[in-house]
């Protein structure tokens, strides 16, 4: 015997039913672990780049006021540092295959100065170390970028070595997931 619910209430229940359905989900951002070209930090400057032809922009647009914000986050033994990538600093090329974020008040509002993203091509520049003091020694360093409100989700993980003063880390591979 099937009941028809019509009105409001059936259609809340159609929502409920359609969200609930095992195997139905919203949709997720698309995570791309990619390789990193490399890191660079100084007490100055940090310089994030990765060339991976299989970065892909597909689907996000996070030029404002369309898009969302970004943001980008670094992770050390101590911890995330997180730097928001504000949707009216971003602009795109007439094409819209590269898009641009810069902030030329860096480090207010986001410690990123300068970021690039497009097809095979990641690139990023903040006025200053992340973690305060530039790490001394063997360390490993995440790097995720968070496009469009997480439309597409890039991560990198970094192995290198610094004294200090420098710290360097070259060729990662891309890691198995994203965090």
């Amino acid at each position: 015997m099937a009941i028809a619910i019509t009105g409001k209430t059936g259609a809340w229940i159609a929502l409920v039913a359609i969200v609930l359905l095992p195997g139905s989900h919203a949709a997720y951002a698309a995570d791309q672990p990619i390789t990193g070209k490399k890191l660079v930090i100084t007490s100055g400057k940090l310089v994030v780049l990765s060339k991976d032809p299989s970065i892909s922009i597909v689907g996000s647009n996070p030029v404002g006021p369309v898009g969302s914000d970004s943001g980008i986050e670094f992770a050390d033994i101590h911890g995330p540092v997180e730097s928001a990538l504000p949707a009216s600093n971003w602009s795109t090329n007439g094409a819209g295959t590269l898009f641009k974020f810069k902030n030329k008040l860096a480090p207010v509002v986001s410690l990123v100065k300068i970021a690039k993203l497009g097809p095979g091509l990641l690139k990023a520049v903040a006025t200053q170390s992340p973690f305060g003091p530039v790490p001394n020694g063997d360390e490993e360093i995440d790097v995720v970028l968070s496009l469009d409100g997480g439309t597409n989700v890039y991560c990198m993980s970094f192995f290198g070595t610094g004294d200090g003063s420098t710290f360097l880390a070259k060729n990662a591979p891309a890691p198995g997931t994203c965090p």
